[in-house]
């Protein structure tokens, strides 16, 4: 997780009753999106997979067909990476928020903007760039297959938030 940084993106607002009537009004938006890049090898990729409201709040990615996402890419594993969608309060605040978390599974690491993903979970912000390196003989080709998008974006001050590393 980025150090330094002034905000974090999450989605829904309100107490949790209004956030559980809201997303089950339009079910088919979701709160999150992850759109595919224009790289020609994410072009097998679903144009757009959405998380959250009455659709799944947990998705895996790799390569084998059993994962929400199939990733037809050199240098996927099995089970590439886990994406979910989770609810949170602040404490002594009635507002909901919503934010994606990324595991990486893989054996040869998730990048997030060009960096390995922070373990055990990355919180994803809007507009980071989900890829991974090419098994390919340019191992240091990088193939960025999604974008996320939050559906309703509102930036949490970091100053609110308290982001502890676990233990080892």
């Amino acid at each position: 997780m980025a150090v330094g940084r002034d905000w974090f993106s999450t989605a829904a607002g309100g107490s949790a009753s209004e956030a559980d009537a809201s997303s089950a009004l339009d079910g088919t938006q979701g709160v999150v999106e992850l759109r595919r890049t224009s790289a020609p090898a994410a072009q097998s990729l679903p144009e757009v997979c959405r998380l959250g409201g009455a659709l799944p709040r947990v998705v895996t990615i790799g390569n084998h067909q059993d994962n929400s996402v199939v990733l037809q890419l050199s240098g996927a594993s099995r089970v590439h990476c886990q994406l979910a969608l989770r609810t949170f309060r602040l404490q002594e605040q009635e507002k909901v928020h919503q934010a994606l978390f990324l595991r990486d599974v893989s054996g040869r690491g998730t990048l997030v903007n060009g960096v390995p993903a922070s373990r055990p979970w990355h919180w994803l912000q809007e507009g980071d760039a989900l890829g991974i390196r090419s098994a390919d003989a340019d191992q240091s080709a990088l193939v960025n297959f999604y974008t996320v998008r939050y559906c309703d974006l509102h930036h949490l001050p970091s100053v609110l938030v308290k982001v502890e590393e676990p233990l080892p």
